[in-house]
């Protein structure tokens, strides 16, 4: 049992070894970003090294009589790790953006209530852009919109009139929404988050 606990810590002191140069490049892009501070790259470095120097300090050993307790302090120290490096990582990548993501895409001709969507309170608002083109149609025609939230009426549309059109309506309230489409004419909406 011991000789195979061995081969495990040895193959993962050999990836943890690999590791050190990919934690510099860490390093260096977390130091380089505006109003981030060295802590937690420092944090870490300090504990790669340390779970670095306990592999080296195994690899020396010529007795594995103490293999146990040098197990236990490795995995320690790879746990600390771990966490430093999440905590880099966190800080690094870039925030969830929840403006500007199309939740409603839909094109069609008369009229139509919508699938339900969700804008999210971190959103602030959302807005539709639409368009309509009444060329099969003939003649001038209407589009409008109305937004459903919780089944009550909640926001209005554009209310044209004409043979074709675009823009956009803005809106700042967020939650669960559906619209109502009334046209006779061709349409295209989209509603995004964000206003």
């Amino acid at each position: 049992m011991k000789r195979m606990t061995i081969v495990v810590v040895v193959a993962v002191s050999t990836a943890a070894l690999a590791g050190t140069t990919a934690l510099a490049v860490v390093a260096g892009t977390k130091a380089a970003l505006p109003g981030r501070t060295s802590s937690d790259v420092a944090t870490l470095i300090k504990r790669e090294n340390t779970v670095v120097a306990d592999l080296k300090r195994f690899q020396k050993l010529s007795s594995h009589a103490n293999v146990a307790s040098w197990e236990k302090a490795y995995k320690a120290a790879a746990a600390a790790q771990a966490t430093a490096v999440a905590r880099v990582n966190a800080d690094i990548a870039p925030p969830v953006s929840v403006v500007n993501h199309t939740v409603l895409n839909i094109s069609g001709s008369g009229i139509q209530s919508t699938a339900s969507f969700n804008i999210p309170a971190a959103a602030k608002g959302w807005r539709v852009a639409w368009s309509y083109d009444c060329t099969s149609f003939g003649s001038p025609g209407n589009f409008d919109f109305v937004a459903y939230k919780g089944g009550n009426l909640d926001d209005f549309g554009p209310n044209q009139l004409g043979t074709g059109g675009s823009g956009t309506e803005i809106y700042h309230d967020t939650g669960s929404f559906y619209l109502e489409i009334n046209s006779e004419c061709n349409w295209t909406v989209q509603a995004i988050t964000g206003p």
